[in-house]
């Protein structure tokens, strides 16, 4: 009897529970890694990303690295339109950050900036109020000189496991965090894999090859001295340490010296800290294929008061 007298009020609440249940937004992650910038007119010395997507409603944009996870608040999933940097966003000290809305007929609000507190991120909302999905375009901009990546066995780092995407410990390749920590962003599972600039050991899922080399074109350009042609470029790795060198068609041979700072399949970064020119202060990005043939060095930076690039490619 009492089972039977008290049915008809458990229906009821199943069912007032089933009804607010589907009045809740969906809930869902985009995520996607941002692609290498093919256009030139980035200053020399800046850092840039912009970040093109599609929102319809409400959505959470993080961005970190070369990596951006979009959390849907309300209406459908977003999608990448088009995103590119010429560097990932710094995993570590972000010089003179910078951004701005460049497209979209919603608000966009920055959240966090990308400091330790946000686990290296920089976080929008985003609303569109209109009907339908919209376009949206957020530039981010950044001195290279002054920004650095951090460690991995420092708090916050990327891929240290104590800060940022929730997932398993054991989470390979992104490094957004792990469940084992109760200040996680419960921004999902941390399953991608080969997608950023470190790990858990601090390199990427990958190390860098020992050896790279290729002929090419390419030119090197200091101020105030003549731009020099390049026709072959080789890289050496040996242990966190990077030497790149540069033959040139003036029969000159230019080193440049660093840190390797991150690591994933088919590029690394190396922070510039000596040459043959004397003291640097600098960044390069290190391209390879698949059969670890050197594919592409970009390269810039300080040498006292004069500036220094290195475009090249195979």
């Amino acid at each position: 009897m009492l089972r039977s007298s008290h049915s008809p009020f458990l229906a009821a609440a199943a069912l007032a529970c089933l009804g607010a249940l589907g009045t809740l937004p969906a809930m869902a992650d985009t995520s996607f890694t941002v692609k290498r910038m093919t256009r030139t007119d980035v200053p020399s010395g800046k850092g840039q990303c912009d970040i093109r997507f599609r929102v319809d409603n409400e959505v959470e944009v993080a961005i970190r690295g070369d990596r951006v996870d979009i959390r849907t608040i309300a209406g459908r999933d977003s999608r990448d339109d088009g995103s590119e940097c010429n560097f990932p966003l710094p995993v570590g000290e972000v010089n003179n950050f910078r951004w701005e809305k460049r497209d979209g007929r919603g608000r966009v609000e920055l959240m966090e900036e990308p400091t330790r507190r946000s686990g290296n991120r920089a976080i929008f909302n985003v609303r569109d109020p209109e009907g339908g999905d919209g376009r949206y375009h957020i530039r981010l901009n950044w001195d290279i000189s002054g920004s650095s990546n951090i460690s991995s066995n420092r708090p916050g780092g990327r891929g240290d496991g104590n800060s940022g995407r929730g997932g398993s410990s054991g989470s390979r390749g992104d490094g957004w965090g792990s469940t084992n920590n109760s200040n996680n962003s419960g921004w999902g599972s941390g399953s991608s894999s080969n997608s950023g600039w470190g790990s858990s050991s601090g390199w990427g899922n990958v190390r860098p090859p020992a050896s790279l080399n290729t002929s090419g074109r390419g030119t090197l350009s200091w101020d105030k001295r003549a731009n020099l042609t390049a026709n072959r470029a080789s890289v050496r790795v040996n242990g966190d340490r990077a030497d790149i060198r540069v033959e040139t068609s003036e029969n000159r041979t230019v080193e440049f010296r660093g840190r390797v700072t991150s690591s994933s399949n088919g590029f690394f970064e190396v922070d510039l800290d000596d040459s043959s020119e004397g003291a640097i202060d600098g960044v390069a990005r290190v391209d390879y294929r698949n059969n670890n043939t050197l594919d592409r060095i970009d390269l810039y930076g300080n040498s006292g008061n004069s500036r220094f690039r290195f475009d090249f490619r195979r």
